[in-house]
């Protein structure tokens, strides 16, 4: 064997090595891509399970909730506004999230802007209430989606009617959502003569009712001003029959003649914080509001916020009230009380 032939052998084992380098290189990457694939597929699988998991839970979470939007149901919130409000069964109006059922009002649009005005104000101190107000201010649906989402509220059904943010409930009545089918203008005289007026004024306040002379096309509003200029106080709430007057109303709007007592409200009582609106009661409204007087509360809760028990007051429940000898003074009509 020549020197040629010993380097050509020599050549030959060098590539039978490199290739036997090269495979178990080969297999061990193998390997390795094969047990990062089973660990990343069972990591994918884990996720899935979680994601079902926390999928099923929000489900079950949505689920116990759905209850509440059933208009048929005793605790859907609309029930609270049912003397002024109807919803109509499988009838529906508004958009996205908006969309509810249409209502009839007994109120005119006046009365109805009142009220919403009044809801809301009962819920300016909270964060979550302010946001859906605000939400519900918006013309783009996606503005309102946004809004939600940040302050953390989740809508149930993908309707704004229902909310929760760390299990507690929001419930927006349809009223301060959609305008109702029509309204009630039978409520306002809409054609009266001018005439003069002498009205009586009756405060729990006052020893005695005073008079003020006036006209027929007066204003509310400028009535309260010559009541608070008298009375030197800065704000004041008038009623007839039970029935908040409206500001921009003219007195012949409510057929107010000679010889018509109003009931002067002073202030806007305190509400108290409740976690269960249910145990909200006529005990608790005196307990926050000590230096006011029975009357002047019953006036403030019993017309339009229905969300406070008071609707289903009587004179009955009544009698059990310290302060019922300035109803007595008063002699107040029972059917004020009981008609709403």
């Amino acid at each position: 064997m020549n020197d040629d032939d010993g380097e050509e052998l020599c050549a030959g084992d060098s590539d039978d090595g490199d290739d036997q380098d090269v495979q178990e290189v080969m297999m061990m990457l193998s390997l390795k891509i094969s047990r990062m694939l089973m660990k990343l597929a069972i990591e994918i699988n884990q996720s899935i399970i979680l994601c079902s998991n926390k999928s099923k839970e929000l489900y079950y979470q949505e689920d116990q909730y759905l209850h509440l939007l059933d208009i048929q149901n005793p605790v859907n919130v609309n029930h609270k506004y049912a003397n002024h409000f109807t919803l109509i069964q499988n009838k529906y109006t508004g958009i996205g999230i908006r969309l509810t059922n249409q209502y009839t009002t007994n109120l005119s649009k006046s009365e109805w802007e009142l009220m919403q005005n009044q809801f809301w104000d009962s819920y300016k101190d909270s964060t979550h209430w302010s946001s859906i107000r605000n939400a519900l201010s918006q013309d783009d649906e996606q503005s309102s989606i946004t809004i939600l989402m940040l302050s953390k509220l989740k809508m149930i059904n993908n309707t704004i009617q229902l909310l929760i943010s760390d299990k507690q409930v929001f419930q927006v009545p349809v009223f301060v959502i959609n305008e109702p089918i029509s309204w009630n203008n039978e409520h306002l005289v809409l054609h009266f003569e001018k005439s003069s007026l002498k009205v009586s004024i009756r405060s729990s306040k006052l020893p005695k009712d005073f008079l003020i002379e006036t006209e027929s096309t007066s204003t509310v509003l400028e009535v309260k001003q010559k009541i608070l200029e008298v009375a030197k106080e800065r704000t004041c709430r008038l009623y007839l029959n039970g029935r908040e007057l409206v500001d921009k109303n003219y007195l012949g709007n409510y057929d107010i003649t000679s010889g018509t007592i109003l009931l002067k409200c002073h202030l806007q009582h305190q509400k108290p914080e409740l976690d269960d609106i249910t145990t909200y009661n006529i005990n608790k409204i005196i307990e926050t509001n000590k230096s006011a007087s029975i009357f002047e509360l019953i006036l403030d809760n019993c017309k339009f916020n229905m969300d406070t028990s008071l609707n289903s007051c009587n004179m009955l429940n009544l009698q059990n009230i310290p302060k019922i000898d300035s109803l007595k003074r008063l002699t107040l009509d029972y059917n004020f009380i009981t008609k709403f």
